[in-house]
């Protein structure tokens, strides 16, 4: 509302400021225009491959065992999971569904998949050789 009561539509914001140049006074004034900010979205355009994989902090391994010497320790007694433990939505073992549409034809293919954890056993024995 304005001085006298009455409704003010709103305009574009303006950048006002005051410069003195050498003894000489003037004013700068420009309307600002907002900046579009581009959020995230849900899609994400994919040409023939899409490849499906936890991020680093869902990856990392985390021993659980208190009194693991080393990495080898732990995971030779089956004490370690793996994600970051203050982690508040861990990946592992829970259900996901993708779907994919086509942006010519608009056909729908749904995905269901679930991430889970498999032991490596040539990595461990890689590990164990390497700590020996």
């Amino acid at each position: 509302m304005d001085v006298h009561g009455h409704i003010s539509y709103p305009t574009q914001p303006f950048l006002v400021e005051l410069i003195n140049e050498g003894g000489t006074t003037f004013l700068d004034f420009r309307g600002v225009d907002f900046i579009n900010k581009d959020y995230k979205s849900l899609t994400k355009g994919a040409k023939r491959f899409i490849h499906i994989k936890p991020n680093l902090q869902q990856s990392l391994l985390r021993i659980t065992a208190p009194n693991a010497t080393s990495a080898l320790g732990a995971i030779e007694a089956r004490q370690y999971d793996l994600g970051q433990e203050e982690l508040e939505n861990r990946i592992w073992g829970k259900n996901f569904k993708l779907k994919i549409k086509s942006k010519n034809t608009k056909k729908e293919i749904n995905i269901k998949f679930k991430f889970v954890k498999k032991e490596n056993k040539d990595l461990i024995r890689n590990l164990e050789e390497s700590c020996e």
